[in-house]
């Protein structure tokens, strides 16, 4: 990933949660995700009932999938080919992001998820009502994005 890449020798933690939100979630596709990801610096988490994911929404201003199925025209039946039901269902989830964290961010209890210091999604915008639409990228834009955030990090 070009965000670790770039900072080989920066002494940072990177968690990656793997949220189950798809029906082809599953252990098994969290470890192989993990493949990409292959650097002592980074702590690899699946959150098959996705506590993380739910705490991290509010921060991140992600709403709940059963609240957009009339902006997409579809049904919890049409959807749940490929999200889960009780994502579909449930309260908001946040999936496909990348949240940075200061230094001196403590996850001290639950349910208080520190607030990111910044975060983008892997989106597209026009599917999520809600999310700020300065927080969306894809491809070679994520890419740069991250290097920006990271960079922006590292010098603190």
């Amino acid at each position: 990933m070009a965000l670790l890449e770039a900072h080989p020798e920066t002494d940072f933690e990177f968690h990656a949660v793997w949220v189950d939100v798809l029906d082809s979630d599953s252990p098994a596709a969290a470890a192989s995700a993990a493949l990409f990801l292959d650097d002592p610096r980074v702590r690899h988490f699946h959150d098959r009932e996705r506590r993380f994911g739910r705490l991290l929404a509010p921060r991140v201003g992600m709403p709940a999938a059963r609240d957009l199925l009339d902006d997409w025209q579809s049904s919890v039946d049409e959807q749940d080919r490929v999200f889960t039901r009780d994502f579909l269902t449930g309260p908001a989830t946040a999936y496909d992001w990348i949240a940075f964290f200061g230094p001196d961010a403590r996850w001290t209890s639950e349910p208080e998820l520190p607030a990111p210091t910044a975060a983008v999604v892997q989106m597209a915008p026009d599917t999520w009502r809600g999310i700020d639409p300065a927080r969306f990228f894809w491809g070679p834009g994520m890419a740069a994005e991250l290097r920006r955030l990271a960079d922006l990090h590292v010098a603190r």
